[in-house]
């Protein structure tokens, strides 16, 4: 769900994935605002069976006294700004009534919602402020600690691409338990 109009999202997933490489994946697009709890039960939020909320990189503000038309008055926004609406969002989807993740007893209980976090502070805050179910990804330290491995150790590459690819019909989800930390088996 984004600002932009439901065709012009289509059009640029289209050309960003071909139809044979998504493998029966179906992705709903609506315009709208994920902050706007109407918007999200539009799109159905509730009956998901995964939501991935991604920290919004592409809108800029204009600061200081420059005009629209200076190329200089365009910042992205900061990574705390884009925080605080994921965590907004993640906020209103583990707070919908009917949501999937709610149910618990049954096999409908499937509702995962992975959150994308640019600062490592908003991930103790989105734990603190959601259920289990909502997981935090801090991207911006993933990403730079995969890389050092992979320059360490190159076939971790090869493992990561086997592990995340999504052409097989298994799910990988990671999941610490620190109750079991120094036990033995």
């Amino acid at each position: 769900m984004k600002q932009r109009e439901k065709l012009e999202q289509e059009e640029v997933f289209r050309r960003a994935i071909p139809e044979r490489e998504r493998r029966g994946t179906r992705l709903v697009f609506r315009q709208g605002s994920p902050l706007v709890p109407a918007d999200l039960q539009l799109v159905a939020a509730s009956r998901a069976g995964a939501t991935i909320i991604m920290s919004d990189q592409s809108r800029r503000v204009w600061r200081g006294g420059r005009t629209p038309h200076d190329p200089c008055s365009l910042d992205r926004r900061t990574p705390d700004e884009a925080d605080a609406q994921v965590i907004r969002c993640a906020i209103l989807l583990d707070e919908l009534d009917d949501y999937r993740g709610l149910r618990t007893g049954s096999a409908a209980a499937t509702g995962h919602v992975v959150a994308e976090l640019r600062t490592r502070s908003a991930l103790q805050i989105l734990r603190y402020s959601c259920s289990p179910r909502v997981v935090g990804v801090p991207t911006g330290q993933l990403n730079a600690r995969r890389l050092v491995k992979m320059v360490k150790a190159p076939f971790i590459s090869w493992i990561a691409g086997r592990l995340f690819n999504f052409e097989n019909k298994a799910s990988n989800y990671v999941q610490a338990f620190p109750e079991l930390v120094g036990c033995r088996v």
